[in-house]
């Protein structure tokens, strides 16, 4: 019967060093997939940010684009001799 209980316990053992094991490797994976989803959502920040800077040279672009038209009809109407 000692021998038997030995065992046992032994065998409990391992399955709670095994399981801390486990619980250690979930915990660091969970780490992981936080540190991913901020970085993510860092990410999508910045693109949005990029997009919206883009969207402002555009029409930065389009308004100059505008001028240079409106001064080049304007200097059509002046004749040279």
């Amino acid at each position: 019967m000692t021998s038997s209980t030995s065992e046992v316990a032994a065998a409990t053992q391992e399955q709670a060093a095994t399981t801390e094991e486990v619980t250690a490797s979930v915990s660091e994976v969970s780490s992981l997939i936080e540190q991913t989803a901020k970085e993510a959502g860092d990410a999508a920040a910045a693109t949005e940010e990029s997009s919206a800077a883009l969207d402002e040279i555009t029409r930065m672009i389009e308004n100059v684009d505008k001028i240079a038209k409106e001064a080049m009809e304007a200097n059509r109407k002046f004749k040279v001799d």
